[in-house]
Formats: structure tokens, C-alpha cells, sequence
């Protein structure tokens, strides 16, 4: 605390003071006031030199802020350059566990959208395209220098710096299939085009999917040129709350694997993301199950209304016209094709397909204007395994079997509504039969929920006639909340053949198997007057319940 310089006087100089403001009274003088002769004058005393004033404390400075550490290099000015060759793959192999670059932002449609998470270390590949037409590049990280547990993202940029804008053609790159973490894909560009391949890791806690986001990978870039397919029919049609789409072309180098697709009112294009702005990237792809190998095509997909609301909304908005373009496996796209949107109704097995607003159900094709089993899907029927069931009178049997599941793309698909996500019921299916007897009219209790199918996510479905997607009788994906096994019933089923669909729950990579066990029990039902188990287990009354051991 700092105090003022005020001292206290000495007592000399107070002494000074008070002979200033009074009368002088020397000893024994008398009253008159006569000073006595020679007697020397009082002198006052030196004064003191006063205490020097002490130095005021400095205040105290605030620490000085540490200069920032520099930051490191942007991904991009440190990129792997690596020269594409026509006809040929060239591999290359980096590790992102040693990068010191800062991460670019990949933005929300590539990696994990959570800001906290989405960060992981990246290289860059910078890829210059080799002729002079258009070519397409095949991208592969299925290979052992790329850890299985290494959940892999390349995202493909035409600028290093700029992510990509718009849902077509893709750029970001992420599971190659269900349980496949690492990456495939493809892009085309043209001949002497240079672009960035963003490599990083999708970034997560390990507990979610016991994958890393960061480790050594091989990246395959594999040439081809590539000429666009063209299409020369091409509909659209809206059925209930479907959406089904057909289109015939050629592509010189087969491989057509999709429509994309713009939606108008008139000629006024439609703002199909709602993102405030209509314009040529409001496009949304449709893909086939697999691509059509041949060069000549004939096509459909059925967009099921469980799958993508696009029928309601389509009607909604009162969309009269589709833009229509057909590309093929590296999105290389033909010239397009606008018609109106129609409506049209579906029709089964058998019956009369004439005309554009009449569909075919799914697995059916229309010939000569009548629907009838595509060739794929009755070889897939005509190779299902058939099941052994026991001699049966009024007794239950259990028939157990055991298999695999297979991966890549399947040829049926369950009734819209099983599946919360129809999108996930496009994978492989193994196909089982079972034949009751004449005579027997019976309960079909049918459920994966055991050993042989270990964690495998099952959907499984029963039809009594294979190819006619309308004689569906029963169909589960999960027998509960978080419990991925299938539990189904189909009640009082007369003598016949009866077909079950065993699949994975979002399919599995081309070449994988998954394992599955179903237990299928075969319950009598009984006429009145049989002896009856009134616990129903081995049997069921087809009236009322069991009533002392006999069906009413």
C-alpha cells in the first residue's frame, strides 16, 4: 500500500515553535521581563535530513502468451503422385499413421458428420489420367497390406482444396459391402485430367465397430476406356406406392448399372433435396441390383414406396416429367431422355401386361404382353434345396436344417412393410422347399433362432409358389428389439410346396458366406372329434381350443 511523505516534527523544531508564540521567562528572572547580561542566545538544533522516500513496488506484468506452434502443412501440399497407364492397374501403398498433415475437411456426406469425431489422419494421391478420351478408374483396397479392421474412406476431388458438391456422380468411397470396412469404386474422367484422392479413416470409437481409422493401405487404380452407353427407351411409371422404372439401350462396354434421374413440373426442374436451389444437381440415382454385364439391355427397377417415399412425393409436389440418363459401373452417363410421369397398376403371374401402365410385380417380366417368370429367378427356384420332412399324421415334427448364406446381389425381395429399410433385403438368398403330404392340413412354426446362425442378422420369407412375389404368406426380419433372428408363422397351410427365403440383413460382399440354422415345426390341425393336445404343442384344433383331449 503506498502512504504520503508526512512525518512527524522533531522535538526541537516544536520547541522553535512554541518560543515563536510566547513571552521568554528566564530562571530567577523578576516580573519586569530584563534579560540577565551576556548570557549567549539559545541556537536550535540541526534539523535532521529527512529519510528518503521509499520506491513505489512495480505493478505486476502479465505473463507474455507463448507464440503459437506452427501449424502442420496443409494435406494437399504434400500429395503421391502417381501416372494412370491405360490398360493396366498401378498399386500403390501408404500408411496414415505417419502423416503430419492436417486434416481436410471432407465434408457431411463423406466420413462421420460428428465434428468431434470426424477427423482422422489422410494422405493424397494425385492421379493423372493417361490418353485422350474418357476413361474410368477402378479404386480397390481389398488387398492383406490393408488391414481388415482398417475402416477405409477415398474421396475423389476434381480440386485438392474443394469438396465435392452434389449426390452424382459419387466421390466418397467408404464400406465396400455389409461388414466389408475397407473400400471400393470407380470414377471417370478424361484423358490428361488430373484428381485428388482424399485416403483417410472413418473415424469412431473402436467400441462401435472394433475397426481403427488409421493404418497402412494399398490402393489399386485400375484404367480402362470407357465409351457412354446410350439409351434409347427409357419410362417411368408410379404404382401405388411404387416406383418402376424401365429402360433399353446398349453400352460398347456393358456394365450399365443405373438411371439418374431430375424430376420436372412442365420444363421448370423440381428442388428434389429441398436445399432452396433447383438446378442440374438435383439428381437422384437409381442402381439396379447388379450391373447388366451385356452390351445390349433391358432393364427395370422397382423403388418400393417402404424403400423411398419418391412415388408420394412425386404426386405431392404434382411432378409431370422425368429427365432420364442411363450410366454405367464408372458413372459414365448417356445422352438424356425426358418423358412424362405415368401412372400404372400392378399385375401378377399370368395375366396382361399390355401397354405402359400396366407393371409386371417384381421377379416377373412382361412377354408378349403377359407376365411371366424372369429365367434368373426360375433357375434360382429350380435349385432350391428341399427339406426332408418325417412320415407325419397328428403329431408335431421339427425339420432342422443348416446352410450359408451367399453374398453379392439377390433376385427376390420380401413384401414391402417386413423390412424397416427395403433397401437392405437386396442381398443373396438361399432358397428352401418343403412339401406336405396330401391329406394334411398343418401350422408352419419357423424361426432362425438358434446355434447354426450364430450372430447372423436373418429375413426370412415363405411363399407357396417360388416365382410369383404374390403368394407371399408370412415374412420377419427381427424376432425383437435388437434380437436379429427371424421368427415366423403361417397358419392351418393346405398339402402343397412351400418355398423359404433365407437372407442378411443388408447383404453380404460377393464371395462371403454368413451361416444360418432353421428350425421349421410342422403342427397337425386337427378336424373335430380328433384326440387333441390341450396344451397345443403337438397339435391345434381347427375350431375352437382343445376340450378334454378332443377337438369340439
Amino acid at each position: 500500500m503506498h502512504f504520503s511523505s508526512f512525518r512527524r516534527p522533531h522535538h526541537a523544531a516544536l520547541a522553535l515553535l512554541l518560543l515563536a508564540t510566547s513571552p521568554l521567562v528566564a530562571c530567577g528572572d523578576d516580573a519586569s521581563g530584563t534579560a540577565p547580561v551576556n548570557e549567549p542566545e539559545p541556537q536550535p538544533e540541526p534539523e535532521p535530513e529527512p529519510e528518503p522516500e521509499p520506491e513505489p513496488e512495480p505493478e505486476a506484468q502479465p505473463e507474455p502468451e507463448p507464440e503459437p506452434e506452427p501449424l502442420p502443412p496443409l494435406t494437399c501440399a504434400r500429395t503421391t503422385v502417381v501416372e494412370g497407364v491405360l490398360g493396366e492397374t498401378v498399386s500403390v501403398t501408404l500408411d496414415t499413421t505417419m502423416t503430419l498433415e492436417r486434416p481436410r475437411d471432407l465434408g457431411l456426406s463423406c466420413g462421420n458428420a460428428n465434428a468431434e469425431l470426424r477427423w482422422a489422419p489422410q494422405e493424397v494421391i494425385e492421379f493423372r489420367a493417361p490418353g485422350q478420351g474418357t476413361v474410368t478408374v477402378a479404386i480397390d483396397t481389398i488387398f492383406p497390406e490393408t488391414p481388415s479392421t482398417f475402416n477405409t474412406v477415398i474421396q475423389v476431388r476434381k480440386a485438392c482444396e474443394v469438396v465435392p458438391a452434389g449426390a452424382f456422380p459419387p466421390s466418397c468411397f467408404d464400406d465396400a459391402a455389409q461388414g466389408e470396412f475397407r473400400s471400393q469404386g470407380a470414377f471417370s474422367l478424361e484423358g490428361g485430367e488430373v484428381v485428388y484422392l482424399v485416403v483417410t479413416g472413418f473415424s469412431e470409437p473402436p467400441s462401435e465397430t472394433m475397426t481403427t481409422d488409421k493404418g497402412r493401405v494399398r490402393v489399386d487404380l485400375s484404367v480402362q476406356e470407357n465409351s457412354p452407353p446410350t439409351l434409347a427407351e427409357a419410362s417411368l411409371a408410379l404404382v401405388g406406392e411404387d416406383s418402376v422404372f424401365r429402360f433399353s439401350g446398349a453400352d460398347p462396354e456393358g456394365g450399365v448399372a443405373g438411371l439418374t434421374t431430375r424430376y420436372f413440373i412442365e420444363d421448370e426442374i423440381i428442388d428434389i433435396f429441398g436445399d432452396g436451389q433447383a438446378n442440374e444437381d438435383d439428381v437422384f440415382p437409381v442402381f439396379l441390383p447388379e450391373p447388366v454385364e451385356a452390351n445390349d439391355f433391358d432393364a427395370a427397377i422397382t423403388l418400393s414406396g417402404a424403400q423411398v417415399a419418391l412415388a408420394g412425393f412425386l404426386r405431392g409436389v404434382g411432378a409431370t416429367h422425368v429427365q432420364l440418363e442411363a450410366f454405367d459401373q464408372g458413372f459414365v452417363v448417356s445422352e438424356p431422355v425426358m418423358v412424362p410421369i405415368l401412372e400404372a397398376e400392378a399385375v401378377g403371374l399370368g395375366e396382361s401386361c399390355a401397354g405402359d401402365l400396366v407393371i409386371c410385380l417384381g421377379g416377373l417380366e412382361c412377354r408378349e404382353d403377359v407376365c411371366v417368370v424372369n429365367a434368373a429367378v426360375q433357375a434360382a427356384c429350380d435349385g432350391a434345396t428341399p427339406l426332408e420332412l418325417p412320415e407325419i399324421t397328428t403329431e408335431a415334427v421339427v425339420v432342422t436344417a443348416t446352410g450359408t448364406i451367399g453374398g453379392g446381389a439377390g433376385r427376390f425381395e420380401p413384401t414391402p412393410g417386413c423390412v424397416a429399410d427395403q433397401a437392405a433385403t437386396g442381398g443373396a438368398e438361399t432358397l428352401l422347399t418343403l412339401e406336405l403330404p396330401e391329406g394334411l392340413v398343418a401350422d408352419l412354426l419357423i424361426t432362425t433362432e438358434a446355434p447354426g446362425t450364430r450372430d447372423t442378422d436373418t429375413i426370412v420369407y415363405l411363399r407357396d409358389e417360388c416365382a410369383d412375389p404374390g403368394t407371399e404368406l408370412t415374412c420377419n426380419d427381427d424376432r425383437a428389439n435388437m434380437d436379429f433372428q427371424s421368427d415366423l408363422e403361417a397358419l392351418s397351410q393346405p398339402a402343397g410346396v412351400y418355398t423359404f427365403f433365407i437372407e442378411q440383413y443388408g447383404g453380404i460382399q460377393p464371395g462371403s458366406t454368413l451361416p444360418f440354422e432353421i428350425r421349421v415345426t410342422v403342427r397337425p390341425v386337427l378336424e373335430a372329434g380328433a384326440a387333441c393336445d390341450p396344451a397345443g404343442r403337438l397339435n391345434r384344433c381347427a375350431g375352437e381350443p382343445c376340450a378334454e383331449s378332443l377337438c369340439p
